[in-house]
C-alpha cells in the first residue's frame, strides 16, 4: 500500500508542472502494472500515463460532468465517480 501512495504522490508532482492550469482531483494506478490514471474536477478530461507517468495521453470523454475520483481495479477495469452521483465504467483500459 505504501508503495502506491509513494507512486501516486511522485505521478501528480511530476504531473502538475506538464499541465499546469487542471485541478486534479483523482490518481489510479493499476496493481502490478506501470498504467496509471489522474481526472480533473474543472474541465472533466482523463489522462492515462501506459509508463508509470513518464508520457500522458489525454483520453478523450464527452460529458459535461466534473470528475472527482477514479479507480482501476487492473489495467482495463475502472471506474469514474462524478458530481450529481454518476458512475461511468470502462472494460478496456477507457
Amino acid at each position: 500500500m505504501r508503495k502506491y501512495l509513494v507512486v501516486s504522490l511522485l505521478l501528480i508532482i511530476c504531473f502538475v508542472p506538464i499541465t499546469s492550469g487542471h485541478t486534479f482531483h483523482g490518481v489510479s494506478m493499476a496493481p502490478n502494472t506501470l498504467k496509471g490514471w489522474v481526472v480533473t474536477s474543472d474541465t472533466g478530461l482523463v489522462f492515462h500515463t501506459p509508463d508509470c507517468g513518464i508520457t500522458w495521453i489525454n483520453q478523450s470523454f464527452l460529458t459535461s460532468r466534473y470528475f472527482l475520483d477514479i479507480f482501476f481495479l487492473n489495467g482495463q477495469k475502472g471506474w469514474i465517480g462524478t458530481d450529481c452521483g454518476f458512475i461511468f465504467y470502462t472494460d478496456n483500459g477507457g
